[in-house]
């Protein structure tokens, strides 16, 4: 985690960490699925990848946020994540896909939709 809109940064320090830990640790991997997790629905890259992002106009125009997300293959969560409440309009926004997709493309799914999100918001201001 960090402050900010450095994706890449956060991935690299990710990607770091998690080969010194595969240097000891063993984890569980499919050839036909990918990364296998106790949580199903991370099966496959098992990574979400995800931007805390404020929108207070946005948070009054639900569906058009809602619909921008979907189309981007999106998912919004509450601010402190799953089965939470989204509070002071900031949205957890995250990929939806793991399974079928890499990591390089998961991060740029996610920065495309933010980016679209993000105009979106300035342009309900107007």
């Amino acid at each position: 985690m960090e402050l900010g809109s450095d994706l890449s940064g956060v991935f690299n320090r990710l990607s770091k960490a998690i080969s010194i830990l595969e240097k000891s640790l063993k984890f569980s991997f499919s050839k036909k699925y990918g990364f296998l997790t106790a949580c199903p629905s991370n099966i496959g890259i098992s990574m979400r990848a995800s931007v805390h992002i404020k929108l207070p106009m946005l948070n009054k125009q639900k569906k058009a946020l809602y619909k921008t997300v979907e189309q981007n293959k999106l998912q919004i969560r509450g601010t402190s994540g799953e089965k939470s409440n989204i509070e002071n309009a900031i949205f957890d926004i995250s990929n939806k896909q793991r399974l079928g997709i890499n990591e390089n493309d998961c991060l740029a799914i996610l920065s495309k939709g933010i980016k679209e999100i993000i105009m979106l918001e300035q342009k309900t201001q107007v």
